[in-house]
């Protein structure tokens, strides 16, 4: 028909990417066209040539538990091959590092996460080469994190994952890991001192964190 619709119902509120695929590949195929209708919101309609198929995403927003559909075409009508709803998470945090490791705290930092509202650190145990389950250890809005749950010893391996308004949950991130918690001691010489860059007015200089370091003294 060149008018239809259904709804979906007992749709979780969220936002939803929905992809429709129009057309037929019979080389004796009309063109076909279709504008896609999502919670009463016409999108960019969709257009074939003769044996021809196409296939968009468009974004929609759910608050009702039911995400109405519509479908409006001209000629032979609104001819749809396939339609996919499925629900947008936020994206994976990004380049999630062990910032510091000292006697009391393993400091992580991570990047921010596109529709993320909050963030969950998780930790697992290791021990030799074996990593335990991981178990969630904080939810924050931050990207940065201080675990100071640790003992001289201890070895763990972190992992975050991102949450949006609606509590939809991220995939999680690689592992990273602290190493051996080191015991209270005069830290270590910080190492890979280096010149990053020269201006008419400044010196950037970067080196490797130190385990136990809490401050860094610059001396010129």
């Amino acid at each position: 028909g060149t008018s239809w619709g259904f709804l979906l119902d007992s749709v979780p509120a969220g936002e939803y990417d929905v992809t429709v695929t129009i057309g037929d590949a019979l080389t004796t195929a009309s063109s076909t066209n279709a504008t896609l209708t999502l919670e009463g919101v016409a999108q960019t309609r969709l257009t074939t040539a003769k044996g021809g198929s196409t296939t968009e995403t468009f974004r929609t927003k759910v608050e009702d538990g039911q995400l109405t559909v519509g479908f409006t075409g001209s000629g032979l009508g609104a001819y749809v091959n396939g339609l996919v709803v499925a629900p947008v998470l936020p994206t994976v945090p990004a380049d999630l590092a062990v910032a510091k490791v000292a006697w009391n705290t393993v400091d992580l930092s991570w990047g921010p996460s596109d529709g993320a509202t909050a963030y969950r650190v998780l930790r697992a145990d290791i021990d030799g080469d074996a990593v335990g389950e991981f178990s969630q250890i904080a939810e924050i809005e931050t990207t940065t994190f201080s675990d100071t749950d640790v003992a001289e010893g201890d070895s763990f391996a972190y992992a975050v994952e991102a949450v949006d308004s609606y509590g939809r949950v991220s995939a999680r991130t690689a592992e990273v890991r602290s190493g051996a918690i080191p015991a209270l001691a005069v830290p270590a010489t910080p190492e890979a001192l280096a010149v990053a860059q020269v201006t008419k007015d400044a010196v950037a200089l970067t080196w490797t964190a130190t385990p136990n370091a809490d401050e860094y003294v610059v001396e010129r």
